[in-house]
């Protein structure tokens, strides 16, 4: 399949040289402002594809071209539910207007909208080749190796990244996402930062500069979302028009106030593309007057990290269970070698886990993990 798309022109992204995407240069306007709201850091630019053989690769294409690619084939086509595909070749969501191909080490993807997360599919090809993404934020520490801290979304990671870089003068591997792997290396996933608005006490410049608002209408969106008239026969009529996904980008009730690229927010010698890794911090907040720390064994800490991604991954979880179900995902393998390589690494590794006073400021948190000695 991947030899019809030869002389096409598209989007390259080179993700450490560990994994390439690339975006045909006529997908839609906002499906590729939502790839590039994830992996934009890595882009190279454009090219036409002349390679005879390509691994590790991911393919975004405009979902009529599907047709074009099935024409040529002479697939056993079976159904599962609403979707149909070929067991352990593609799976096709007509609704949803997604179909995905796996060809070796390589997932084709064919969408005009933004339903699917690209990052899942990153994740699967790292995977086979001994590297997991964690959420985690992730920086350069005093004695020149990196720390990760993970948890919860919403647990602190972001603020303290940017005491790190602004209060310690440290560098950065990213906020949301880093990428670990074999020999105890981490990698940056740069993604855009998310703002809340908890993040002005430590972000206040960034806010002024970029003159974000304090509100985004998330309870009267929430309220228009939850409480629409006839919400299935309508989501299925904007499916079919193709313009669900248009409008879901505006009216869905987002809680963050804006995205913004690290580029825009820190220095550009404060960026670290990979380092040693060495120590990780589990965050949690909880009912405790005082901080508490202690060791954390590398299963326990491995089985909630996990859990933690794929928390990040709900939304997209019946999506995974269809590409399982057609055997375009071997689920078993992904989540049984995703925990088995987070496993490993930490086991070589310092782990800590925090508890922090639930209602603790920002500038306590850091003083904390500052007085630990983990920046």
């Amino acid at each position: 399949m991947i030899d019809n798309l030869k002389n096409k022109s598209f989007s390259y992204y080179n993700l450490h040289n560990l994994i390439k995407i690339y975006v045909f240069e006529d997908i839609s306007r906002h499906l590729k402002n939502d790839i590039d709201f994830q992996v934009g850091e890595f882009l190279k630019g454009k090219e036409k594809f002349q390679k005879d053989k390509v691994s590790d690769s991911i393919f975004v294409i405009p979902y009529n071209f599907k047709e074009i690619i099935l024409n040529k084939g002479n697939y056993k086509v079976v159904d599962f539910h609403k979707s149909k595909g070929e067991i352990s070749t593609f799976f096709d969501d007509v609704e949803e207007k997604l179909t995905v191909f796996k060809e070796g080490n390589n997932f084709v993807i064919f969408s005009d909208t933004s339903n699917f997360l690209i990052n899942i599919f990153i994740q699967y090809l790292l995977i086979e080749k001994g590297y997991s993404m964690i959420h985690a934020a992730g920086y350069l520490n005093s004695n020149g190796k990196v720390n990760i801290v993970t948890g919860a979304g919403g647990i602190g990671k972001t603020a303290i990244l940017g005491y790190a870089i602004k209060n310690k003068k440290l560098k950065y591997l990213g906020d949301d996402i880093i990428i670990i792997g074999k020999s105890l290396v981490s990698f940056s996933f740069p993604r855009k930062f998310v703002f809340k608005k908890y993040h002005k006490e430590i972000y206040e410049d960034v806010f002024k500069e970029n003159k974000i608002k304090h509100f985004n209408f998330y309870y009267l969106k929430k309220i228009i979302f939850d409480f629409v008239p006839f919400r299935s026969v309508l989501k299925k009529f904007l499916k079919k028009i193709n313009i669900y996904n248009f409008i879901l980008k505006y009216l869905y009730p987002h809680d963050f106030l804006a995205t913004i690229s690290p580029k825009k927010i820190f220095p550009e010698n404060a960026y670290l593309e990979s380092g040693s890794i060495d120590k990780i911090i589990f965050l949690n907040r909880g009912n405790v007057k005082n901080f508490e720390i202690s060791d954390l064994s590398n299963k326990d800490f491995s089985s909630r990290t996990f859990s933690v991604l794929m928390n990040e991954w709900t939304n997209y979880s019946n999506q995974i269970f269809n590409l399982g179900a057609l055997n375009v995902f071997n689920l078993p393998y992904f989540y049984k070698r995703n925990i088995e390589i987070i496993e490993e690494i930490s086991n070589k590794i310092i782990l800590k886990n925090i508890i922090a006073p639930r209602n603790c400021s920002i500038d306590e948190l850091n003083n904390f993990l500052d007085e630990q000695g983990l920046f």
